[in-house]
């Protein structure tokens, strides 16, 4: 059993829940994105297309929309990826930012993701959520050889 079947938290919010989990959640330090976008660039990586996992109502994606010409934001949570949709943004390039329903394990199963296609996947405060014997090698089909998996939380949390 998943951890999201075990625990559906944010995936049963009602929409106004929704509405004010984006309204109260704090955003994250420049500092952040800016160490995960300069190991990516070191390390060979491209800016072409971003998938934030449990991305909620989009609060850390939108944050990252600059620096990529096509973003997909995915959560397991409906009323989540609704409240996402409403709040939008625009990547680099111009094109909307596309949220989908998804659960983070599986991602290779998103509609037209093709394989090896997306060159960094992220997770804002939502590795605890996902059951990673079954979102690793989901990764793996999606991401580009080379590509970039940056899964990060806030402190104090003490992930084992």
């Amino acid at each position: 059993m998943s951890v999201h079947q075990r625990d559906p938290t944010f995936s049963t919010f009602t929409s106004e829940q929704a509405k004010h989990y984006a309204n109260s959640r704090p955003s994250y330090p420049t500092e952040l994105f800016q160490c995960v976008f300069d190991h990516h660039a070191a390390n060979g990586g491209s800016f072409k297309k971003l998938l934030d996992v449990g991305c909620g109502p989009g609060k850390a994606t939108r944050d990252m929309l600059p620096m990529f010409e096509e973003v997909i934001g995915i959560d397991a949570g409906p009323e989540m990826i609704k409240t996402a949709r409403e709040l939008g943004g625009t990547t680099k390039s111009g094109k909307e930012v596309q949220y989908e329903v998804s659960r983070a394990e599986e991602i290779d199963k998103i509609a037209g993701l093709q394989e090896e296609t997306v060159d960094m996947i992220t997770g804002a405060t939502c590795a605890h959520w996902i059951d990673m014997s079954e979102f690793w090698p989901a990764a793996a089909k999606v991401l580009k050889p080379g590509g970039t998996v940056a899964l990060w939380a806030r402190a104090p949390m003490h992930c084992r």
